[in-house]
Formats: C-alpha cells, sequence, structure tokens
C-alpha cells in the first residue's frame, strides 16, 4: 500500500503540469502567439527540479520533496514530485525480541521482516542452565540442572537430563556391571558412585554398556538363588544371525545353567559363556550349525547328552571333561554331547568339521574316547592319569597330540593300547629327538607308539623297563641309545620302526614278542650278553640285516624269530636248544652251509623253511627232535649230514632220516634214497630241480603227498622189487592199490590199466612232449599236468569221466584238445554250483582247448553219463 500512495502522489502535479495552457511573451512584454505549454518531465539538481517547454519557458524551480523508497535488501530518498533518487543504502537493522521470538526493524527507515522463532542454545555453569538466542541475545530463564547417571563403553557420568551438561565423568571402564531388564548398575570403585542407568540397545539388541542383551530369557533356579537362561526366539527371529555372550550375572545373581533345549536351532555364530556356569542340559545347543567354536568354562560340572548334537559346522572345542561330569567313567567319550551312545558311535555323530579338541582337566580317558574322530588337533592337560584303549584312534595320518606336561610325566600315565599315527608335543615343543630325563625307571606300554615325528631317544641310566609297544609304528624312528642298566623290553616295542642299528645292552634278561619285528632299516644287530632266550617274532621281517651272531648263551629261538628277515650269514651259539617254528623260515638270502650246533635238542617245523641259498646242512650230535617240515623247500640243498654221535638221525645218502621210523624227512638234490627208508616226508624232495633220477627202495611203504613236487628235471622213475606198495611202469610211479599215478616225468608214458593220475603227478613235466590216455583211464587229477609246456595234442577218451580244477593249466604248446565224446560234461566251480557245458563249446580242437586250458580251467570237469 505504502508503495502505490507514493506512485500517486508523485503522477498528481505530473499530469497537471503537462496539460497547462500559457501563453508566450515577446519583447517589450506583450504577448504573441498565444498557445499551450507542452512540458515534458522534469529537470533536476540534488536541490530542485523544474520543467521546461518546446518553447523555451521554463517554470519556477522548487526544492525536492523526499520521501522513503524501500526493498528486502536496502532504502533510498526519492522525491514525490519528480522522482529524483538519492542515498541508497542497506538497512540499519536492530532487534525488536520478545518471549516467543524476535524480528529486524531498520531504525532509518522503518522497515521489519516476519517474526522468527528464536535459535536457542544451552548456557551451562555448575549448577544452572537458561536458554540463550544465538542470533538475538534473548536470555531465558534460569533453572538448576536435573541430573542423572548416563553410561557408555567408555566410562560414566553424572548429565542434566534437560541440558546434557556433564558434571563428573569417570573413565573407569573396569566396571562390574549388575543389571536386569530395564537398567544397569555398579559401585564404582574408582569414582566411589553408585551408578544406576537404562540399558543403550545396539542393533544386535545387546546393551552396549553392560551387555545385557534381549536375546535371552534369564529364568529363576527352583531355589530363587541363580538364573537359567534360554533364547528369546522371538527376538531372535528379529535379529537373525548374532553372536552371543551369556552374563556372569543378571539382577545381582550369578547365571549357573543353559537350559534344556535353551538354545536349540539358534542362529548362533559365536558363544561366551559365563564364568561362574556350572550346567549345560541335554539338547542345549542342538542344530546351532553356525557355531564354528565353543569354549567351556571350567566351572561347569555338568555337561548333559547331546548337548551339541547337530552343531554341523563345530571346528574347535575347548572342553574341562568328558562325558556326563569330571570323571564320568560310563560317558567319558567325545560323542556323547553329541548323540552317541558309546565311543564306538563317535565316527557318525561327532561333525566331521571338527578339527581341535582342547581338554583342560579330567585324570582320565575311558576306552574308544576319541576314537574315529577326524582331529587334527587334541590337547590334553598335565592332569591326565589314564588313557584308555583305543582312546586316541584318530583317524587322521599325522594329527597333532599336545600334552602340557613334560616327558617324565607322560611316562608316569598309564597308557592304554592305541592306534593312530600323530605327531606328539610336549608343552609345544615337537617331540622328535627324545632326551629322557635321569630318574626315569620305566617307560610304560603304548608311551610313544604311532609317533610320526620321533627321530631318536636317548635313554638314562635309571632306565629300566620298556613297556609294550612303547615305541611301536614310529615310522621315522631310526636311532636308539639303550640304558646299560636296562633289564626288560616289553612286546612290540619297537615293532614297525625305522631304526638302523640295535645294540641291546649286557643287562638286558628278557624282552617280549615282535619287539624289533619289521624293522626294515635294521641292517646291525648285537646282543647282549645276558639275554638266554629271543622271543617270537622279535626281529621277523628285518630284510636290511645280512648277518646275525647268536651268542653262546642263548638257549631258545622263538617262533618267527627271525621270519622273512634278510640274513645271509648266519652263527648260532653253542648253548641253544630249541630252535622255534619258522623262527629262519623265508630267511631267502641265507646261503652255504648251515651248521646246527650240537647243544640244539629241537628244530621246529618250518624253522628253515625257504632258505631257497642253502647249499648244505649239518645236523648236530645233539638234535633229539627235528619237526616234518623243519627245512622244507630249502630246494637249493645239495648236501645232507648227520654228526657222529647222534643217535636219533642219520644222513645216509644226502638223506635226513629218521633212524626210528625210518621217516624220510628232508632230501635234496643230490639225494639217493637208503634202503630201509620206509617213509617219504610230503614236500621232502620240493623242487630238487637237478634230480634225473629217483630208485624208490622196496622198504618205503609211504610216500606223502608232493614228496617230489615240481622236480621237473626227472627222466627215469624206478621202483625196486619187492615194493608191495609201490610199483613203476614206463618211468611211472604207481600206488599199486589204486593203480593211480602218483608221480610221472619227463619221459614218462602212461601204461595201460591205470585208473587215476593224481593231483600235481606231471607238474611242470615241460619235457613232456605228448601224453595218451589209455582206455583204462578215469581220473585226472587237479593241476595233475600243470606247466606242461611241451604237450601239443590231446585226446581226452570216452572212458575218462573227470579232470580236475587247472588240470592244463600252463600248457602253452598246447594246440588242441579232442573230446572222443562231446556230451554230457558239466563244470563245477568250487562253491559246488554245477553249469552243463554245450557240445558247441567242445565239438573243435581248438573250442575245446580254450574251454579246458583257459576260460573253464579253474572248474572241475565232470561226465553226468560217465
Amino acid at each position: 500500500m505504502k508503495k502505490l500512495f507514493l506512485f500517486l502522489l508523485i503522477s498528481l502535479p505530473l499530469s497537471i503540469g503537462i496539460f497547462t495552457l500559457v501563453g508566450c511573451t515577446s519583447e517589450g512584454g506583450k504577448t504573441k502567439n498565444p498557445h499551450v505549454h507542452t512540458y515534458e518531465g522534469y529537470q533536476t539538481d540534488e536541490k530542485s527540479h523544474w520543467q521546461t517547454c518546446s518553447c523555451g519557458e521554463q517554470t519556477e524551480k522548487k526544492p525536492h520533496t523526499f520521501a522513503w523508497s524501500i526493498s528486502e535488501k536496502g532504502h533510498w530518498q526519492r522525491c514525490e514530485v519528480c522522482g529524483y533518487e538519492k542515498g541508497q543504502e542497506e538497512h540499519s537493522f536492530e532487534w525488536i525480541v520478545s518471549k516467543s521470538g524476535h524480528r529486524k526493524h531498520c531504525k532509518d527507515c522503518g522497515y521489519e521482516e516476519e517474526m522468527l522463532s528464536h535459535t536457542l542454545v544451552w548456557e551451562k555453569d555448575a549448577a544452572n542452565h537458561r536458554m540463550e538466542c544465538e542470533k538475538c541475545g534473548y536470555i531465558g530463564e534460569t533453572e538448576a540442572h536435573e541430573t542423572t547417571w548416563k553410561t557408555d563403553a567408555s566410562g560414566h557420568w553424572v548429565e542434566c537430563g534437560i541440558c546434557g551438561y556433564v558434571s563428573e565423568r569417570c573413565k573407569n571402564t573396569n566396571v562390574h556391571w549388575d543389571f536386569d531388564e530395564n537398567y544397569h548398575w555398579t559401585d564404582c570403585s574408582a569414582c566411589g558412585q553408585e551408578v544406576v542407568a537404562e540399558h543403550i540397545y545396539g542393533e544386535d539388541s545387546v546393551c552396549e554398556v553392560c551387555g545385557h542383551s534381549r536375546l535371552i530369557i534369564f529364568t529363576p533356579s527352583s531355589d530363587g538363588s541363580s538364573y537359567l537362561v534360554s533364547e528369546n526366539r522371538e527376538e531372535a527371529a528379529r535379529v537373525g544371525e548374532y553372536d552371543l555372550v551369556i552374563p556372569d550375572r543378571f539382577s545381582g545373581k550369578q547365571v549357573t545353567q543353559i537350559k534344556a533345549y535353551g538354545f536349540d536351532g539358534a542362529k548362533i555364530r559365536s558363544v561366551v559363556f559365563p564364568d561362574g556356569l556350572e550346567m549345560i542340559d541335554s539338547y542345549a545347543f542342538r542344530n546351532c550349525s553356525l557355531l564354528t567354536e565353543l569354549c567351556i568354562p571350567e566351572s561347569v560340572e555338568f555337561i548333559y547328552k547331546n548337548a551339541f548334537s547337530g552343531c554341523s559346522g563345530l571346528k574347535s572345542l575347548v572342553v574341562p571333561f568328558l562325558g556326563m561330569e569330571a570323571e564320568d567313567a560310563k560317558n567319558s567319550f567325545l560323542g556323547y554331547w553329541f548323540g552317541a551312545t558309546s565311543g564306538w558311535e563317535n565316527s557318525g555323530n561327532v561333525p566331521s568339521s571338527l578339527q581341535e579338541v582342547r581338554l583342560t582337566g579330567g585324570s582320565f580317558l575311558a576306552d574308544y574316547a576319541f576314537s574315529s574322530c577326524k582331529l587334527s588337533d587334541l590337547w590334553l592337560p598335565a592332569s591326565i592319569k589314564t588313557i584308555g584303549n583305543s582312546a586316541l584312534n584318530i583317524p587322521i595320518v599325522g594329527y597333532n597330540l599336545h600334552y602340557a606336561g613334560d616327558a617324565a610325566a607322560w611316562c608316569g600315565i598309564k597308557l592304554g593300547d592305541t592306534h593312530g599315527r600323530r605327531n606328539l608335543y610336549f608343552q609345544d615343543v615337537a617331540v622328535e629327538n627324545l632326551v629322557l630325563s635321569d630318574g626315569i625307571t620305566e617307560i610304560p606300554a603304548y608311551a610313544f607308539n604311532w609317533c610320526m615325528n620321533l627321530k631318536s631317544v636317548s635313554m638314562p641310566s635309571s632306565l629300566k623297563f620298556i613297556g609294550n609297544a612303547a615305541f611301536e609304528y614310529c615310522e621315522n624312528l631310526t636311532d636308539i641309545t639303550f640304558s646299560e642298566n636296562l633289564e626288560s623290553i616289553g612286546a612290540y616295542a619297537f615293532s614297525e620302526t625305522s631304526v638302523k642299528e640295535v645294540h641291546l645292552p649286557d643287562s638286558l634278561v628278557s624282552t617280549g614278542i615282535d619287539v624289533f619285528s619289521n624293522c626294515k632299516s635294521m641292517s646291525v644287530l648285537s646282543i647282549g650278553s645276558s639275554l638266554t632266550k629271543i622271543n617270537s617274532g622279535a626281529f621277523e621281517g628285518s630284510i636290511a640285516l645280512k648277518e646275525v651272531v647268536i651268542p653262546d648263551q642263548v638257549q631258545l629261538i622263538g617262533i618267527n624269530a627271525f621270519y622273512g628277515s634278510g640274513i645271509s650269514k648266519l652263527t648260532l651259539g653253542d648253548q641253544l636248544k630249541t630252535i622255534g617254528t619258522s623262527a629262519f623260515d623265508g630267511c631267502v638270502d641265507l646261503e652255504g652251509e648251515l651248521v646246527i650246533p650240537d647243544s640244539v635238542q629241537s628244530i621246529s617245523n618250518n624253522a628253515f623253511s625257504r632258505c631257497r641259498k642253502l647249499t648244505g646242512l649239518v645236523i648236530g650230535s645233539g638234535v633229539k627232535n627235528i619237526e616234518k617240515t623243519a627245512f622244507h623247500h630249502c630246494e637249493g640243498l645239495e648236501s645232507i649230514s648227520v654228526k657222529d654221535g647222534n643217535t636219533f638221525y642219520a644222513g645216509e645218502g644226502n638223506c635226513l632220516v629218521h633212524l626210528e621210523t625210518g621217516l624220510l624227512l628232508q632230501g635234496c638234490n643230490q639225494s639217493v634214497i637208503p634202503d630201509g627208508v620206509k617213509e617219504i616226508n610230503k614236500e621232502a624232495f620240493y623242487k630238487c630241480f637237478k634230480i634225473t633220477q629217483l630208485i624208490i627202495p622196496a622198504s618205503v611203504i609211504k610216500i606223502g603227498n608232493d614228496a617230489f613236487f615240481n622236480c621237473s628235471g626227472l627222466q627215469s622213475i624206478v621202483v625196486e622189487e619187492g615194493n608191495t606198495v609201490y610199483r613203476s611202469e614206463t618211468n611211472c610211479l604207481i600206488e599199486r592199490s589204486t593203480e593211480k599215478i602218483i608221480l610221472g616225468c619227463n619221459k614218462s608214458v602212461i601204461p595201460n590199466g591205470v585208473k587215476a593220475i593224481g593231483d600235481r603227478a606231471f607238474w611242470g613235466c615241460s619235457g613232456l612232449t605228448e601224453v595218451v590216455f589209455p582206455a583204462s583211464l578215469v581220473s585226472v587229477g587237479d593241476n595233475a599236468f600243470y606247466n606242461c609246456s611241451g604237450l601239443r595234442e590231446l585226446t581226452i577218451p570216452s572212458t575218462l569221466g573227470y579232470i580236475g580244477s587247472y588240470a592244463f593249466r600252463g600248457c602253452t604248446g598246447l594246440m588242441g584238445v579232442t573230446f572222443e565224446n562231446t556230451q554230457g560234461w558239466v563244470i563245477r566251480e568250487t562253491t559246488g554250483k554245477e553249469t552243463s557245458v554245450s557240445e558247441e563249446l567242445i565239438n573243435t580242437p581248438q573250442r575245446a582247448r580254450n574251454r579246458l586250458v583257459s576260460e573253464y580251467a579253474s572248474y572241475s570237469w565232470i561226465r553226468r553219463d560217465f
């Protein structure tokens, strides 16, 4: 409105001036040419304004009539008549203030802005606060602070609830908070104040100050003295995956239990347990598949069955004991918490993801405690005193077993028989070069068995006993220094190790069985002066061992003592009495002449069997008993003799004969069977390739099975006249009562009248080129012509009704087989199952050959219409 009024005030006189009628004045004052003056605008200077007509006539100069012109940015003066303007400048504002707000007012032109709210800030001192406007300087009423305690992770302080003024701040963060569902509180040891504050919850529903979690439900125990915890399912569903921290206390009381099914199926990534926790109930963390680690505090006294079943992602577990409680003999196996009912079921219940278990307490591990658990690392406490059988049967090759004690403490543990290739650590140091401290008197059974990283052992002079299997399967153990006072070594103590040299001390009086069995790197052996018995399997399989001297005091060499070893030179002591079964069986490199001392009284079965490079055998004068297979399969023997004075055995004709019974126990390549022999032992001439002529004395009434097995060089077989049990014809040895050929040779012709060919009768007769079966023949035994590679043609007569398995196996030169009767044949498997052989399969020599020699060679052939 002000601007419109000023416009009209200025415009009105201008309009009047423009249309005024006047006349012009000429010289002499007379008017001439009268007309209406026309004025176009004003001429101005700083003080006045006037108008000029086109005729040059001017109006009177008049002073300006100024008034204010105003805008938001400033003001200036303007003549209300002519519009002349001067003095443009910004407003000179001052505040007009009230309680409700403030506005700006120009003290020159009177311009005012709209009323605005104050921009208030607090002005504070130790006792009071008031509000002041940051723009206009308005000051509100002064009031006293209203204080309360505030907390966060950095400490606690007193703060005004209105203005936020902090009057006290304590930076002590080592505060034990008690809390309930709404508040947390403490008596600060640093500032001495009792602090009570509300919880400050983060997105994870956990108070940032005290750790109280809305994810946990706290339930009072039955007597009200403590709390049990479980999951708040509704809140957990909102949060999703989370890290669980269970507080030590709630509302001033200890948290002691985790309820049954308390966190069943929870999406927990990790758990921190309270220090005072006493019990974890059944199924407490069942199916918590996101958990990778669990560290159970030592305060826990009970962990019930299935507490962690279904925790399929668990990798690491720290526990104070195994089972339901400490020293739980019945349930002390890892799988108990995962659903197993015994240690046998560990593998099907303990998650395959579990790699590390750290046991922090307890004195024993029950049988099968960790059996079949696929762990890479297992920590045992120094408190362990007993480890049961198979407790450490962990299938991961090279898993790490960490023991918190030292070697002396480990040797004090009672250990059961356990398996599993492991690396052993004492106090986090790998057990590689084990030096046992003085004072240790015994290494217990199984103490270091299966220890892969053990390379050497040095034993103190105090050591007297080494238990069973103490170092068994220590595959990298190469060096052993024995105690000079060692008295006994248990069974299997160093079996399957890589020890290179064994020097048994003179103090050693006894060893168990298989004490160094299968030590395949052992090349040096010396036996002390006190050992009188080399026990069974003691050095079995020592393939690198080339020379053995049995000391004089040794009286017995046990069963399998040097079975399959690499011995090439053997010296037996002069007090030796007994050589056990298979003592040197399979010593295929043992060569030269074997001399049995006169002190030896008994040589058991297979004592020297398969010693194929032996060329001579001398039996001592004191030998009283040689079992039948003592020297079997020593096919390299060229001579056999018995020392004078022996009243039990003779060595006539390079044959070992028992005098009382007339039993020929052993022959050789140069044997001639002496008169008076009544029986030839089974396999007595096994593989004596050099024998070309065989003469059976009339005295022989029994020939054992395979007595001349694979004597492939035989060219002639003769039975002396007068023999009532056997006869020979056309180089065939025939049993009279059955008319069965029990032995043939490269020059044999099967005579008429023979009814059967015995098992293996012609085995290896590669020089046999032709066989004609007589019409009398009804049966051919198993392996009868095995490896008769010289045979070319064969006819199976219609009178033959049985062909044994592998009868013609290895007859590689056989080109064709002709069956005179192709009907009625069946093949019988070892199971007894029979299958008919169609005529089409054997109706040509080639087809018949393929079936008989190759395809159906392993079956017995039978004629059903025979």
